[in-house]
């Protein structure tokens, strides 16, 4: 991916609204082949969505980022089916965990590919998960960044990055 593809560049960093549904769609379909349409996400419909695990990754740089990939648990499970090759009836729950953090892994980092042919670089964090039945983000005053959902017609997740 070129740095042209990134949107655009502002006194606050990088805004990756176009270029991270791009990342998104790109990860997803290649993965568990899924097309994936991003729509924009409101805090209600980020309180609404039934989370069950988020994977995140901090990317350190001038201006550091924090990326979040959230599923339901049913997308959680197609993700590792996807994946892994399993079967429902195999399921367990540290190959979503695993699943979920490979996912937002490979998000990040083309990410950090994507910037860094604009002279951006980031250091990754691994990958850490947060699981619990319909949780959500709150913060006294949101950092500056964009929230997505993201669906096809039997998966939908929400993908977020935030400027810390």
């Amino acid at each position: 991916m070129s740095g042209s593809q990134i949107s655009h560049l502002n006194a606050n960093g990088l805004v990756f609204s176009n270029n991270f549904s791009k990342v998104i769609q790109e990860i997803l379909l290649a993965t568990a082949s899924v097309y994936l349409v991003p729509e924009v996400a409101t805090p209600e419909i980020e309180k609404e969505y039934p989370s069950f695990v988020t994977g995140m990754m901090i990317l350190h740089g001038e201006r550091d980022l924090v990326l979040t990939l959230s599923f339901s648990r049913m997308a959680a499970a197609d993700l590792m089916v996807s994946l892994l090759g399993s079967k429902y009836n195999q399921i367990i729950a540290d190959d979503v965990y695993d699943a979920v953090k490979e996912t937002t892994n490979m998000v990040a980092g083309k990410l950090k590919t994507a910037t860094s042919s604009l002279g951006v670089s980031y250091q990754l964090t691994t990958p850490f998960i947060f699981v619990g039945t319909n949780h959500f983000w709150a913060a006294h005053s949101r950092p500056a960044g964009v929230v997505k959902k993201f669906k096809d017609k039997n998966f939908e997740m929400l993908a977020g990055i935030f400027f810390l």
